[in-house]
């Protein structure tokens, strides 16, 4: 116990086998403190600077109650347990670390500003409290956050998790972007990322993921994936802010250009995507971006809920866009609420309904010598379309314009089918895409189309049929002689009770009348 003045360890090993209290000040300088005793509860209170400090006897509970506890050195836990309680463990200095084979349980933990505190060795690590680093925290081993409750992580110092683990359906509120090499563990509770973003290694993989346990992307924070090569990953995304709806993403390459810090991100949202004006859409969409990977084709796949669709989910198809650019995918699975996509680059995702301003029926492009290629497509309708743009895809991925100027449309609207045909210099490209143009500027993308390949087929008008046209009108006028007919017969009849009645007709409308069957009447014709 220090009531007051300072006590100055030197670089001493000093062992306590009793309580420890401190209202005065102890000046450790390089020495070691070490907590021993019998198999009883020891406590630790008040405000106490360490430069080393080790708990070490078997079968002892050491109670650290409200204490600020500050370490220079290394933390360790040979033998006994922790009782954290409320108190505050703050590293400072930059050799810092955790050892010892026991458990280490923190209510909260600190890492000061320019302090590093390495976890590397020995036993795991428990939180009950809130995790703050302001320095460098490196752990390959396993942290928990455990009991009930939101948890904080924030600051902005680099943070490596080896496993990230939640216990006791608690919650995780990020201030700070961790990076998890090997287990993030959900089987307990959520990670909220808010702003921040959360990134998983190469290595690293996920457990426990349901319709409760997740990575929430309520705000603009993403969870991020790392890649060295072609493979797939699922990422447990969802929200929170209209019910827990659990929406993940499955990213799934099947080839590309990877660099060593090449990675995937993911965000879902629970809104309609701006700009997808259609009756029948979804309440959702995902934000799929990638950093350093190139020249892939991947297949992604994302799950939503029930509750998102707005409309009737049997007229829902899945929709890409990217920039100014809308292509429309497959229909959804009504039966799992899921659809998926074959793509080449990535951006927003969600569904909408399939009713198009135009509908290509066919596609062609066939090489010309060398160096050029005779593209020909059709459409079956038109409905506010302008023009047309063609895109060659390069071997780096991206997509070349090869039409100098809009290949305008005759009229924005059509209901017959319309083809089109032209001749583009072009050499060393694949795939070709089609862009469509209407009248307020926004574009959709069609393709990717191989060169060489016809997709889709021609639909010829349909042929005029004169005869059936003839007929059509014979029955047509046939029937209004009939009506015509009637009509007369009717004035004939009501002439025979008038004297000297008079039928009068015009050559606008000429009736078949016989003379004597009216002149039988005693009735006068007036022409």
């Amino acid at each position: 116990m220090i009531l007051s003045g300072t006590l100055i360890g030197n670089s001493y090993e000093l062992h306590v086998g009793g309580n420890w209290s401190s209202s005065g000040t102890f000046n450790p300088s390089a020495g070691q403190v070490v907590f021993v005793g019998d198999e009883e509860t020891r406590t630790i209170s008040g405000t106490t600077l360490f430069h080393d400090l080790e708990l070490n006897k078997s079968h002892a509970d050491f109670d650290f109650g409200s204490s600020l506890i500050t370490v220079e050195g290394e933390f360790r836990v040979t033998a006994g347990s922790m009782i954290e309680n409320s108190s505050t463990f703050t590293f400072v200095g930059s050799g810092a670390s955790l050892a010892g084979v026991n458990l280490k349980r923190f209510n909260n933990l600190v890492i000061d500003s320019g302090a590093s505190l390495s976890h590397t060795t020995g036993g795991n690590v428990d939180i009950s409290g809130n995790f703050s680093n302001l320095g460098s925290f490196n752990s390959t081993k396993t942290v928990t956050f455990s009991g009930g409750g939101i948890h904080s992580m924030s600051g902005g110092g680099s943070t490596t998790f080896g496993t990230l683990a939640i216990s006791s359906g608690g919650s995780i509120s990020l201030a700070n972007s961790p990076i998890v090499n090997d287990v993030l563990d959900l089987n307990n509770g959520t990670i909220v990322l808010n702003s921040s973003t959360l990134t998983l290694g190469s290595g690293a993989s996920t457990t426990g993921d349901s319709a409760s346990k997740m990575v929430v992307t309520n705000g603009s924070g993403t969870l991020c994936k790392q890649f060295l090569s072609a493979t797939g990953f699922t990422f447990p995304v969802g929200t929170t802010s209209n019910g827990a709806i659990y929406s993940p993403a499955t990213v799934a390459f099947s080839s590309g250009s990877f660099s060593s810090d090449a990675q995937v991100c993911v965000r879902a949202t629970d809104a309609v995507l701006p700009g997808n004006t259609s009756a029948d859409k979804l309440n959702r969409y995902w934000t799929v971006s990638s950093n350093n990977i190139t020249n892939f084709q991947a297949t992604t796949t994302f799950q939503y809920a029930a509750s998102d669709v707005i409309g009737t989910e049997a007229n829902l198809v899945g929709i890409h866009q990217s920039g100014s650019t809308w292509e429309l995918l497959d229909p959804v699975n009504t039966m799992d609420h899921s659809f998926s996509a074959a793509v080449d680059a990535f951006g927003n995702f969600t569904a909408g309904d399939s009713s198009l301003p135009v509908s290509l029926s066919y596609f062609e492009a066939r090489p010309v010598g060398s160096k050029a290629s005779e593209i020909v497509w059709q459409t079956t309708n038109e409905v506010g379309n302008v023009g047309w743009n063609i895109y060659a895809a390069t071997k780096g991925g991206d997509r070349v314009q090869l039409n100098e100027q809009l290949i305008a449309t005759e009229t924005p609207d059509s209901l017959a089918p319309r083809d089109y045909s032209l001749t583009l210099a072009m050499a060393g490209y694949d795939a070709l895409y089609l862009e469509e143009v209407d009248l307020l500027g926004r574009t959709r993308l069609h393709g990717p189309f191989q060169l060489g390949r016809s997709y889709g087929a021609r639909e010829a008008p349909d042929p005029v049929d004169w005869e059936a046209i003839g007929a059509e009108h014979a029955a047509a006028l046939a029937q209004r002689e009939s009506r015509w007919l009637a009509e007369a017969e009717e004035r004939v009849s009501l002439a025979r009770e008038q004297a000297q009645p008079v039928v009068r007709t015009t050559l606008t409308n000429p009736l078949r009348v016989f003379l004597p069957s009216i002149s039988g009447t005693g009735a006068g014709i007036a022409l």
